[in-house]
């Protein structure tokens, strides 16, 4: 089950960080595992409502992210991500 006030905790209850940033990717990626329509429909849309104040070069792609959505376009979890290390 989905924690709900795990999420909001991380968006609310700091400032932007990092290690925020990393937490709140494990955490979607749970949730898109265990209801990837809850996830797309409402947790990614109020996940992006609160993630404007959030430089952009902290949002990260996390490892694996980019070749996941790359194989499965419902990843939704990938569209909070605004920065992307292409290897050379």
């Amino acid at each position: 089950m989905f924690d709900f006030g795990a999420l909001r905790s991380l968006l609310h209850d700091h400032d932007p960080s990092r290690a925020r940033w990393q937490r709140l990717c494990v955490l979607l990626q749970a949730a898109h595992q265990s209801d990837p329509e809850r996830t797309r429909q409402s947790l990614i849309p109020y996940t992006l409502a609160h993630l404007e104040r959030w430089p952009d070069s902290w949002r990260d792609c996390p490892a694996g992210w980019a070749q996941r959505y790359l194989e499965d376009e419902a990843f939704s979890p990938f569209a909070i991500v605004r920065h992307l290390t292409l290897p050379s």
